[in-house]
């Protein structure tokens, strides 16, 4: 296992077309080790462990799926893969005593994305779930559509700027999203969760397009990157990477992929920062425990053949 520590530096418009009320039955919203060691010994003094925050990225091959474990025990999954993927995401949150999820986020459409809700939604409790409010025309999609309103789950559709209040101590914003998009990619929710003096992006499939809107509205700077569209050369640009300037950067897709996933331009462009570089191709699920100041990940990062740049920042 990897310690890395953090130097500390000083509405609802589509779904109400879509799905009335009346119809669907369904509430819907407006809307270094000695840090460590420092660390444990102010706990133990205040009489109080400090909780982490827990970022599973849940290996569904080629798609995402992203279980998430706040300080206070409430949970949150954003997307679920494909089809095939929701069994294996049901039972990694029940083997982690998961049976109601308090909060679920369709990032977009995409059948790796969304299709394993199918399974979540039929298994597991779902207190609110957020949506893209993009919508697509697939068997998929209308199923997603029908389990929510058979299940009465309460939807919200995402707005860029509001926070998802789960707990007090992190802080859960969304930074892009946009249903008037033509595509289902570029109008992706992405969110930044930000825990004491650590920040994770979770990028889902924004593009380039979007990236450049991202820096200049946002800090985009985080800790820990889950590359965008799985490493696909229509994201994760040069200017953005360089932004985020990540210490980890995780890939979720599947080795015997048909789209080239990474691209190898994508991979270089990260590894020449000196990010640590993790997949979930190569290592299955991974599981990052973050506390205020550092953060540990259960896997080794991999050597994708070239030599790595030094550290920015």
């Amino acid at each position: 296992m990897l310690l890395h520590l953090k130097k500390i530096c000083g509405s609802i418009l589509i779904l109400m077309a879509l799905h009335p009320t009346a119809a669907w039955g369904v509430p819907l919203q407006e809307t270094g080790d000695s840090l460590a060691w420092r660390s444990s010994v102010e706990s133990i003094e205040s009489g109080t462990e400090e909780q982490q925050l827990e970022v599973h990225f849940i290996d569904v091959e080629q798609g995402d799926s992203i279980f998430i474990k706040f300080p206070n025990g409430k949970t949150m999954l954003v997307d679920a893969g494909d089809r095939k993927a929701g069994q294996k995401v049901v039972k990694y949150l029940k083997d982690a005593g998961v049976s109601s999820i308090d909060q679920v986020v369709a990032t977009h459409p995409d059948i790796d994305h969304i299709g394993g809700f199918l399974e979540v939604f039929t298994h597991m409790g779902v207190k609110k779930l957020l949506d893209s409010g993009k919508t697509y025309t697939t068997d998929t999609y209308a199923e997603y559509l029908k389990l929510i309103a058979l299940n009465e789950i309460p939807t919200q559709v995402a707005e860029e700027g509001q926070q998802l209040h789960l707990d007090a101590d992190v802080k859960v914003q969304v930074l892009h999203v946009n249903r008037n998009e033509k595509e289902n990619n570029p109008a992706s929710i992405v969110l930044k969760l930000s825990y004491g003096n650590m920040d994770v992006l979770l990028t889902s499939d924004t593009e380039e397009k979007n990236e450049k809107r991202l820096i200049k509205r946002y800090d985009v700077q985080a800790e820990i990157l889950k590359v965008a569209h799985h490493g696909s050369a229509t994201s994760n640009s040069q200017a953005f990477v360089d932004a985020v300037n990540p210490e980890a950067a995780v890939f979720s897709y599947d080795q015997a992929n048909d789209y080239g996933h990474p691209v190898p331009k994508v991979v270089a462009r990260l590894y020449h920062l000196g990010t640590a570089l993790y997949s979930t191709a190569e290592s299955g699920d991974i599981v990052i425990s973050i506390d205020k100041d550092n953060y540990d990940i259960d896997a080794d990062p991999y050597d994708p053949g070239f030599e790595p740049g030094p550290r920015q920042g």
